[in-house]
């Protein structure tokens, strides 16, 4: 079991954010799917049993929270002053995280590569 933080850039508006979820869609419903496997993982299916994140959508930011293949986003509430965060940041939890399948699926949905992995 592993945590996988990525970082990648604030986003531009709400049809980004729609991006961004139909992204997050695509890893965690097809995670164990033969076919989504690359080898980078040993050909072991991912198992994604948590997802956490901070998304800025210009200055406000939404929270993911996720277990296992279903999502809620949160309006986030604490005052920007307080987050000591410049970027968005999505962290990945489980066995097997294909770091190199997340990122070239991301850069796929969202036009953009990630930042960095933590």
């Amino acid at each position: 079991m592993g945590t996988n933080p990525f970082n990648f850039p604030r986003l531009a508006d709400m049809q980004e954010f729609a991006r961004f979820e139909k992204f997050l869609q695509n890893v965690l419903w097809d995670e164990g799917d033969e076919d989504a496997q690359h080898s980078t993982n040993g050909g072991k299916q991912m198992e994604i049993h948590r997802v956490k994140g901070l998304v800025y959508i210009g200055d406000p930011y939404r929270v993911i929270q996720g277990v296992r293949k279903t999502y809620d986003v949160i309006e986030g509430v604490q005052e920007m002053s307080e987050i000591k965060l410049s970027e968005s940041r999505l962290v990945v939890i489980g066995k097997y995280i294909d770091q190199e399948r997340i990122s070239s699926t991301f850069t796929e949905f969202m036009g953009f590569p990630l930042a960095s992995w933590q």
